[in-house]
């Protein structure tokens, strides 16, 4: 028999106890160190993908607003005050993603109000005169009405149904036609004109008499009241200068009662007292606001006056709400083109998915302009419900599977935990009530698909007919629900709210921007898109242009302007005209005394400086004419992260950090007013 050396049997023993366990301190070393590296990159591939979305959801709203044959005349903040008005506010920036809490609001918001419209992303969204092309008749199978429907661009909206002095119904939503055309003459006989009647001869015009304050307006035989939307500017005193400044009003809502019996084939315009006193019984309107002076009136020339679509309606979905949908009965039209409907119900108190129906007369209707004859447009002013609510447009494929992806994953649904801890109960925030987490609407008809919801029950019944794959933000359509219907190839769009508090805000500068005496007028006007210079009496440097804080960042279009050197001859007089110029981008590159964001000629012009310009109303008398809005940006964002705080008082707050996705372009004139 062999013997084994001590090496052989030192070789057969194998590790010991002491060497197993310094290898496995040295594997478990190596392990945490690798497993310290995948929280980072889980958080890394998180926000990459958040951000790649948000991207895509950027993108789309971009082209979406590109597609439409006019955009909104203008996008911007304001805030309802404690008598439901709406006030254009001009303090917060294009950037500004402030969160308030409750009875710690701006100045003028009720303490009452809820802090989250007036944060971060949704201080902004008011849209102004919005361009609705009247589309096609459609009937429509779920309602059996016939009209022509319309999806407000940047619905759900905030909507309230109420009366007007005269008993019309209204609705927060303000639908009305292209501005009428002034004719300014003498209500009184005078020795050039003895015959006072007023001079307009079709329902485009209105004639005006501002020193009797007196409005005419052309007669409609059939219809029995009319309403016409008037937004003004009006003169007041201020209290610490003591000049007269000028302030604009976005919304005053008259009711003309100037039509005369059907038989009177003949009949003249009549002029009507307006601006008197809130007692005037030939118009009835909204009050006056509070500090409106009846001595110094209206201001001339200031005035937009439009006829405004009627509101249609033969049932109620409540005992608040008023319209025909929840009765399913159609709207009885009249000749009268200017009519509209609501084909969309009511969620919560205010909340509704802002689908419209117009009386289908509209469609062929022209109306008499200097251009000649022109098809019907409507405009809408609204404010946007939440602009965390996200709206996509999809289309249903031609064979099953009949799937649509989402952009944002994660949909929220009734149920879910929300950031602050509360329970999710649908996009209308109604504390009461769940309200839909998903609705989907067939742009073509207006029908509205059931919305999707936990327990939530209301929408036009056609039935719901989909699924919802929450967490990857897909929905399927039943097969035979697609096919009977014949949905193959249907665009439809769709609203919903997702995890991390996505949103979508879209800005834009104002269309038109209007010259103003002064700074303190421009800070007065609001946002109704103003500007004012130095050699109107402005305070400031002679080369720059003034506009309100809302505008900073944005890109204008300076169509004419005029200025005086000193040079002499052919060379003294100098006149440019289609420059683009970028306004101030932010508070550090504001005007330092004036506080307020500005142009400088010098930017394009460094001989301006030794050739001392000015600008000049010698050659035109206008210095500076033709203002338009130039940039367009629609952006997303998203909450990274929360944590928790106290407030000045000593409150709980959560503070957000928020990430944002913007998609900037220049507006063109195949886009735009």
């Amino acid at each position: 028999m062999k013997l084994r050396s001590r090496s052989e049997n030192r070789i057969e023993r194998g590790f010991t106890l002491v060497e197993t366990l310094v290898a496995m301190v040295i594997l478990l070393i190596g392990v945490l160190a690798i497993a310290r590296i995948f929280p980072g990159g889980f958080l890394a591939i998180q926000r990459t993908g958040d951000q790649t979305a948000a991207q895509e959801l950027a993108l789309q709203a971009r082209a979406d607003m590109e597609s439409l044959p006019e955009l909104p005349q203008g996008i911007y903040a304001v805030y309802r005050d404690a008598s439901g008005n709406i006030i254009p506010d001009t303090r917060p920036l294009p950037d500004e993603l402030t969160d308030y809490s409750q009875g710690f609001l701006p100045a003028g918001i009720p303490n009452d109000a809820d802090p989250y419209f007036y944060s971060n992303i949704n201080r902004i969204r008011f849209i102004k005169g919005e361009s609705v092309r009247l589309p096609i008749g459609t009937p429509n199978s779920a309602t059996g009405l016939y009209g022509a429907p319309y999806l407000l661009q940047f619905g759900p909206v905030y909507n309230e149904f109420g009366t007007d002095g005269a008993g019309n119904r209204t609705s927060t939503v303000k639908i009305y036609g292209s501005a009428l055309t002034r004719n300014i003459q003498a209500s009184l006989p005078t020795p050039d004109q003895p015959d006072p009647t007023p001079l307009i001869t079709t329902d485009t015009q209105y004639a005006i008499d501002y020193d009797h304050r007196q409005i005419a307006f052309f007669p409609r035989i059939g219809t029995g009241q009319r309403v016409f939307l008037v937004k003004y500017a009006y003169n007041v005193v201020d209290s610490v200068t003591n000049k007269v400044v000028s302030k604009t009003v976005l919304n005053g809502q008259y009711t003309i009662k100037d039509v005369p019996p059907a038989q009177a084939d003949n009949a003249k315009p009549t002029w009507h007292s307006f601006f008197t006193d809130n007692t005037d019984t030939q118009i009835v309107g909204v009050p006056f606001p509070a500090d409106f002076d009846t001595n110094l009136g209206l201001r001339a020339n200031s005035e937009e006056v439009s006829r405004q679509f009627r509101l249609i309606t033969t049932g109620t979905d409540s005992a608040e709400h008023l319209t025909f949908v929840g009765a399913g009965v159609a709207p009885q039209w009249s000749n009268d083109p200017y009519e509209y409907a609501w084909l969309s119900s009511q969620f919560s108190n205010n909340g509704n998915a802002g689908i419209l129906v117009f009386n289908p007369s509209a469609r062929t209707t022209t109306v008499s302009t200097a251009s000649g004859n022109q098809p019907l447009v409507a405009h809408a002013d609204y404010l946007t419900f939440d602009n965390h609510i996200l709206r996509e447009d999809r289309t249903i494929p031609k064979s099953s599977p009949f799937e649509i992806k989402l952009s944002i994953p994660n949909v929220l649904t009734q149920g879910d935990i929300l950031y602050d801890q509360n329970r999710y109960n649908g996009m209308f925030r109604d504390s009461s009530n769940d309200t839909p987490a998903v609705i989907m609407v067939n742009s073509a008809t207006g029908e509205m698909l059931q919305p999707f919801t936990g327990t939530c029950t209301q929408g036009i019944g056609i039935g719901k007919g989909y699924t919802l794959d929450a967490r990857k933000g897909t929905i399927r359509f039943d097969d035979d629900f697609v096919k009977t219907r014949g949905f193959q190839l249907a665009n439809v769009r769709v609203y919903y709210r997702a995890a991390k508090e996505f949103g979508m805000q879209v800005q834009k500068a104002y269309t038109t921007y209007n010259p103003v005496s002064d700074v303190a007028q421009l800070i007065a006007s609001g946002n109704e898109g103003g500007f004012c210079f130095a050699g109107t009496g402005g305070v400031g440097d002679a080369l720059r242009i003034y506009f309100p804080r809302s505008e900073a960042g944005k890109s204008v279009v300076i169509g004419d302007y005029h200025v005086v050197t000193n040079q002499s001859g052919a060379s003294r007089l100098k006149h440019f005209n289609s420059e683009t110029y970028r306004i101030s981008p932010d508070a550090t590159a504001f005007d330092a005394t004036l506080g307020l964001p500005f142009i400088d000629i010098r930017d394009q012009h460094p001989e301006a400086v030794s050739e001392a310009w000015a600008f000049s109303t010698e050659e035109s008398g206008q210095a500076v004419a033709n203002v338009q809005g130039a940039s367009l940006k629609s952006r997303v964002l998203w909450l990274d992260s929360s944590t928790a705080s106290k407030d000045a008082a000593g409150n709980n707050v959560i503070l957000h950090r928020w990430r944002r996705v913007d998609s900037d372009t220049l507006i063109t004139k195949n886009n735009s007013r």
